[in-house]
């Protein structure tokens, strides 16, 4: 499935070279696969973000979960914005809950699911879309 993704990117990346691109995928083993090496930086030359989910849970808006994910774009905006690592949730580039992140595994008995922690943030998805969005009409 992966490949098939990739091969549609080719394609809408040669038919149209100013196409945004942005693929994401929960840090995890993707970003060592020959997929994301090869074809995602290496064919469609996109850049590697990583974000957490926690550094979007202003004034407390969401449960602070300290959820890295991984974003392979071409969006200059998005670069700009994610690369120098500040909406990363590490000790040298800490969220305000820093040290009071909820898991993003469910305790037994809980009553919360995996599916819960994993749901993408309504406002990482609105943050990555006007960048898409404003790079998108400036090109």
């Amino acid at each position: 499935m992966a490949e098939k993704l990739a091969d549609i990117l080719v394609s809408a990346k040669r038919a149209n070279p100013n196409v945004m691109i942005s693929v994401e995928n929960p840090v995890g083993y993707m970003r060592e696969t020959r997929f994301a090496k090869e074809r995602l930086e290496k064919e469609l030359r996109l850049t590697r973000l990583t974000i957490c989910y926690c550094k979007f849970s202003f004034g407390g808006s969401r449960v602070p979960r300290m959820k890295p994910t991984d974003i392979w774009t071409n969006c200059p905006l998005l670069i700009k914005t994610f690369g120098d690592g500040k909406f990363n949730c590490t000790h040298s580039t800490p969220c305000p809950f820093i040290n009071n992140h909820r898991s993003v595994r469910p305790v037994a008995g809980s009553r919360d699911r995996a599916s819960d922690s994993a749901k993408y943030p309504k406002e990482v998805a609105e943050w990555i879309a006007r960048c898409l969005i404003i790079d998108a009409r400036c090109a």
